[in-house]
C-alpha cells in the first residue's frame, strides 16, 4: 500500500503488470478488467489522486488490523482448533436467511413467540442436541430454573402488548389520514357538481366573444382598460342575473385604474 501511495503508476502506469500491481504477485482473476481501466486512464484526470486517497484510508485501517496477527498477539497464540471455533462467515447471508425463515414460520404458526423461534432455530443450527448430552444434572437443573424465570417474567406478553398498541396507533393514524383525504375529495366533487357544464358547441361558442381581445394582444394601459370594459359588458349580457358591477366580491377582482371615473367604467 505504501508503495502505491508513493507511486500510483505501479498500478496505473503503462508498464504496470500483475507482478508489480498485485499484493501476491500472481496473475489477476480478470486481467481484462485491469487492462480496460489502464486504457481509460488518459480520460480520467483525477484517477491518480483518487487511488492514492483510497489506499491512504485503507492503510490506516489495515495497520490496526494486522496488529492482531503480529507475533505475541492473542490471535497468534491460538491453536488450530481454537481458530476453527472462532471462524466467522464473510457475509451476513445466514442471518438474512433466518429473517426469511422467521417470516415463513409465522405464516404457518401465527401464535409462535419470537423466543420460541429463536430457541428452535438455535437448537437446529448450533447442534444443541449433541451439546445437551454433555450436560450434568446440575447443569440441567440450572437451565430448567432459568427457563422458568424467563416464562414467569412475562416478557413475551409485554412484547405482544407493545406490538398491539403500536399497530392500533398506526391504524388510527391511517384512518385519520383517510378521513382528511376523503373530506378533500368530497369538497372537490361538490365543487365539480356545482359547475354548469357546457355540453354543446353552440353553448361553448356563446360563452366566448371575438370582441374581447386576448391578454397577450393588449400591452398598453388604455387598451387594457377598454378590453376590461368590453369583457364586463359581454359578461353581464351573457348572465343577466349576475351583475359584475353590483357584486362586491367581483368588483374587488376588477382592479380598474384609479384615474378612471365611474362614468368611464
Amino acid at each position: 500500500m505504501e508503495k502505491i501511495i508513493k507511486n500510483p503508476d505501479v498500478v496505473l502506469g503503462s508498464g504496470a503488470t500483475y507482478e508489480t500491481a498485485s499484493f501476491d504477485g500472481k496473475l489477476w482473476n480478470h486481467p481484462e478488467v485491469f487492462y480496460k481501466i489502464q486504457s481509460m486512464v488518459p480520460n480520467l484526470p483525477h484517477i491518480h489522486e483518487l487511488l492514492v486517497a483510497f489506499f491512504r484510508g485503507a492503510h490506516t485501517t489495515w495497520s490496526r488490523f494486522i496488529e492482531e496477527y503480529e507475533p505475541g498477539s492473542v490471535i497468534s497464540g491460538l491453536s488450530a482448533q481454537e481458530c476453527k471455533q472462532a471462524n466467522m462467515e464473510a457475509t451476513n447471508d445466514a442471518n438474512e436467511g433466518v429473517l426469511g425463515s422467521y417470516r415463513q414460520t409465522l405464516m404457518q404458526h401465527r401464535n409462535m413467540t419470537e423466543s420460541t423461534f429463536n430457541a428452535k432455530t438455535s437448537y437446529k443450527r448450533n447442534g444443541m442436541g449433541e451439546y445437551m448430552q454433555t450436560l450434568t444434572a446440575e447443569d440441567r437443573s440450572f437451565l430448567k430454573q432459568k427457563a422458568r424465570d424467563i416464562n414467569s417474567s412475562g416478557l413475551e406478553a409485554k412484547h405482544r402488548k407493545l406490538l398491539a398498541t403500536q399497530e392500533k396507533e398506526a391504524v388510527e393514524k391511517k384512518r385519520q389520514q383517510d378521513k382528511v383525504k376523503q373530506g378533500k375529495k368530497d369538497e372537490f366533487m361538490a365543487t365539480l357538481d356545482s359547475l354548469n357544464v357546457i355540453m354543446t358547441v353552440e353553448d361553448l361558442e356563446s360563452s366566448l366573444s371575438c370582441q374581447v381581445p386576448r391578454k397577450k394582444d393588449v400591452s398598453k394601459k388604455d387598451l387594457k382598460i377598454e378590453a376590461l370594459r368590453t369583457a364586463i359588458i359581454f359578461y353581464n349580457n351573457l348572465t343577466p342575473t349576475h351583475n359584475v358591477q353590483n357584486d362586491p366580491e367581483s368588483s374587488e377582482k376588477v382592479d380598474m385604474d384609479e384615474d378612471c371615473t365611474d362614468d368611464e367604467v
